[in-house]
Formats: structure tokens, sequence, C-alpha cells
């Protein structure tokens, strides 16, 4: 009764001084009738309808068309607000319910229309910027989304809901990485911004930003959201993160309440990461079955029994291995998928990933061929063989492969790999710069093949058209160990040798984590840092 009582009082305050004393006492009545059963009658919303209209006050008719809305009386509350616009046609309020009323009813045009008259009548109504924002975004329309934005920034640039929504937008448009800072912008400015801090946790899951991830996660979980999905998020941003006392932590106490498959095999995996095999096998004989339990037969045996298991249970095993780093395991349960399905040419062309991985060049090789020989036609089969060949510094035949791979499609990735190859082995410089420029041709906006061209024009002494290239790379991606080498390479050979130390500094901290690298590119790289006292 208490609570009932404030915001009647609220209420009376804020009604207008000349408001016609039965007005007043039958809007109060109405509006405690609402307090209590949190909505109104279709007659008491004609009632507070009539009172809108007959005392043409914004706040009054806002109140009646909010709580019309909220009873379900959408089409009597649009009517209303109709009717106010006629009568208070100056109103930037009643213009904004009125959009606000249109759209909540379906009919997008003429809600668009009410908004922009209320920006008119006042352009610093927040709110109208906000919906209108949404609906573009919504409708993909991103051209008039970033044009409202932009008018919305002039009044609220630092406003939690001005941020994001520029962090939405910038989603939409594939920039992430300035998506990201302006989110944490907008969680910094207001660190219950729900919203906000769930779409950064996503970006930065997506992104393998874990250790970033699992801290946006922990302050959603603090800001009061607590669900299935983000708890899922925050354990998979702490084992992907290596962070796994953190997450047995949160799996032990949805474990004691739900035991399910999926919980117990990512606490299995959590405690065999940190060498708690005793523990994760005491899971694993509460749960029969659960994949994680047959890795760690795997690695406690040294070996894998042979599983009694389909071939879509041991292909997801073998996966799931090789994820964890556990790629001798993988290559065990790839190796037993085989005796169920021997002519499976995919998993022939993972064996000889993961071979190639392990550095075993000459396996690689056999299963990859064994691939090519069960669906010759194929073609990333035989880019796979270039790009193992590649990494074994045997060249010449990588070369053959992935030019075998483009006569079966032309992929720019292809066109790409083998482009730069020509181009940093020095073998035709110009005609490596020519596939990668048929591969911009079809993804124009790839950084990895404006690096190569960047690199092909810094061989060929095209200085300033490579920096400018690489410029804009790096912007873009900026730990990467290669990218970063080459802009520094391109400074260094221009005179900007302060710029380039700088930069091969970040290349000798990116070196160690990088797996991608070719042995003879690792080697080339290194040389150039020890010459150079890095």
């Amino acid at each position: 009764m208490k609570k009932l009582a404030a915001y009647s009082i609220l209420a009376l305050l804020l009604l207008p001084l000349q408001t016609k004393a039965g007005n007043f006492f039958e809007y109060i009545k109405i509006y405690n009738y609402f307090l209590s059963k949190h909505r109104i009658t279709k007659d008491q919303c004609q009632k507070l309808s009539d009172l809108c209209l007959d005392e043409k006050d914004e706040y009054l008719c806002t109140l009646s068309f909010n709580l019309c809305r909220q009873s379900d009386f959408k089409d009597l509350a649009l009517i209303t607000a109709i009717k106010a616009s006629r009568l208070m046609k100056n109103s930037p309020k009643i213009w904004y319910q009125l959009g606000r009323l249109y759209i909540l009813n379906n009919q997008i045009e003429p809600g668009e229309e009410a908004l922009h008259k209320a920006i008119k009548l006042n352009p610093k109504l927040k709110e109208a910027y906000s919906i209108l924002i949404k609906l573009y975004l919504i409708k993909g329309n991103l051209e008039d989304a970033e044009s409202t934005l932009n008018k919305m920034e002039k009044f609220f640039p630092e406003d939690p809901e001005t941020l994001l929504l520029k962090g939405k937008l910038l989603l939409k448009l594939g920039e992430k990485k300035k998506a990201a800072k302006v989110l944490y912008k907008c969680v910094n400015s207001d660190p219950n911004q729900r919203e906000a801090l769930e779409l950064l946790g996503k970006l930065l899951l997506e992104e393998e930003k874990y250790k970033e991830a699992s801290e946006v996660f922990e302050k959603l979980i603090a800001s009061g959201v607590i669900n299935q999905q983000v708890l899922t998020n925050l354990v998979n941003s702490y084992i992907q993160s290596e962070q796994y006392g953190k997450a047995i932590h949160i799996l032990k106490r949805i474990y004691r309440a739900h035991k399910t498959t999926s919980v117990a095999n990512l606490l299995t995996i959590s405690y065999m990461k940190l060498g708690k095999f005793e523990d994760a096998a005491r899971i694993c004989k509460e749960n029969k079955g659960i994949l994680a339990c047959y890795m760690l037969k795997c690695l406690r045996n040294g070996d894998s029994e042979y599983l009694n298991e389909d071939f879509k249970t041991l292909s997801r095993l073998a996966g799931l291995s090789y994820d964890l780093g556990y790629k001798k395991c993988a290559v065990k349960f790839l190796q037993q998928a085989l005796v169920e399905k021997p002519k499976e040419a995919g998993v022939y062309a993972k064996l000889a990933f993961i071979y190639s991985d392990l550095k075993n060049t000459e396996r690689a090789i056999k299963n990859i061929n064994a691939a090519i020989a069960l669906n010759p036609k194929e073609a990333d089969f035989y880019f796979e063989k270039g790009v193992i060949l590649e990494k074994a510094g045997r060249i010449e035949a990588s070369i053959e492969a992935i030019k075998k791979a483009l006569e079966l499609r032309k992929s720019p990735t292809y066109l790409n790999y083998l482009g730069y190859m020509l181009i940093v082995q020095d073998l035709n410089v110009k005609e490596g710069i020519k596939l990668v420029k048929e591969a911009l041709e079809i993804s124009p906006n790839n950084p990895s093949y404006l690096d190569s061209l960047a690199w092909g024009y810094f061989k060929l002494g095209r200085l300033k058209e490579a920096l400018e290239i690489q410029k804009k790379v790096y912007s873009k991606v900026k730990d990467n160990a290669v990218i970063t080498f080459h802009l520094a390479e391109i400074l260094y050979k221009l005179g900007h040798k302060d710029r380039a130390l700088k930069l091969y500094r970040e290349v000798r901290k990116y070196l160690d984590s990088t797996e991608e690298l070719s042995d003879w590119e690792r080697q080339e790289i290194e040389r150039r840092l020890r010459s150079l006292g890095l």
C-alpha cells in the first residue's frame, strides 16, 4: 500500500495546476486502479483518452497512451495520439509518442514520419533518434542509420545509448575492431549497460579474444544477467583462455544441480587440462559415454582402445581432441574412423592436416595423396597438398599442387596463396602480383590479399604504393606477425627507422604465439630481427 500511495502522490504532483477538478480526481482514480491491477479497462482507457484531449496536456496524454498500450488497447492509444497531434501540433513529445505507437502497431512509414517531425520540433529528443536508428538497423538501411546516428552524436556524443547504437551499426558494417572499441567505451560509461556487455562479450568470443571475453561476461553476470547462454559463454571463454580453475569453479556449482552430459563433458575437460586426472576419472565414472572420457583414456593409456562407436562420434572425438591440443589422440580417433569408412576421403585429408602440424611431412603427403586418389576432382585436397609442401619448404612441388587446385576451381584463397609464394620467394614477382589482383577482384577488402599486394610492390621497389596499402592493412590487423613485419620493412626501406624498429619489436612479441608461419618464413623473419639486434 505504501508503494501505491507514493505513486499516486507523484502522479498528483506532475499533473498541471490548471487541470479541472473533476478530471483530476477521475485521473487519480484510474491511475490507482492501474497500480493495483497492472492494467485498466477499455472504458477507463477511453475516459483517459477523453481527459487527455480535453486538457490538451502532453504529460496527461503520454500517461494515457502508455496505460492504454500496457493494457493491450494499442489501437485506441494510437487513435488518441493521432487526435492529440492535431490539437498539439508543436509538441515534440506528442509526435514522438505518435511515432512510437505507429511502429508498435506495425505502421512503419507513418511512424518514421512522426519521429522525424518530433526531431524537427526538438533536435535534442534522444529517444526519437534511438527508435529510428534501431528501426533502420532492423531493416538493414545502414545509410539512414548512420545519417541519423551522426545527428544524435552532435547532441549526445558520450551518452551510453549513443555509444551502444554506434557499436551496433559498426557491427552491421563489419567494423568489428571499431565496434569493440565503442562498446568498451559504452560499458565504461555505464557498467550496467547489459546489452552492450552482451554484444561485446560475443564479439570478443568471435574474435578469439577469450580472456577479455571472460572479463566482460563476468561483468554481465555481476549486473544481474545470469542465464544458460551467458554461463555457457563464460565457461567457454575460461576454457579457451586456459583459465581452467575458474571454469571448474563455475562448472562444479552447475554440476551439483544439473548433471547434464554437456556440463560433465566440460568439467572433465577442465580437470584434464589442469592434470587432475583422478577428478576427471571420477566424473567419467558418474557419467558413462561422454566424449571427454574417451580422450582421458587416450591420454592416460597412451593410446585409445578400439571404440565401438559410430563414424560420427569418432569424427567428433577427433575434432574435439585436436581443438584441445591432443593431436596424437585426434590421429588415433581418425584412424579408427577409417576402419568404419575406409574410403572416406575427408578423413585422410584431416589426417594429412594434423600430420603436417606434427611436422610429419611424409605421412601428411601420404594421407593427402590417398584423399586425392579417392576424390581426384576435389580442389581443396590439391590446395592442402600445396600448403603441406610449402610448409616443408618444397616450393616447386607446392606450386604445381596449387596450380592443379586452380584448374579445378578459381578460388581467391588459392590465387593469393600462389601469388604470395611467387612474390615472397622472388620466383616471379610480377606474375604473383597479377594472381593477387585476381583474388582481390573477388574479395577486394581481404587484409591478407592486400598484404600480399603491398609486399609485391615492395619487392618491385614501388615503396610509396606499398606503404599506402600496408598502412590500411595494419590499421585493421595489428596483432599479426607477418603484416607487422612487412610494414616495418617498408618503413625501414623508406628511412623511417625509429617507427620501423618499434614495429620490429612488436613482431618479436607476436612471433612466439604465431603458428601459421612456415618454418622457412619464420627463419627469414628471425634472421632479419637478429640482424637488427632484436
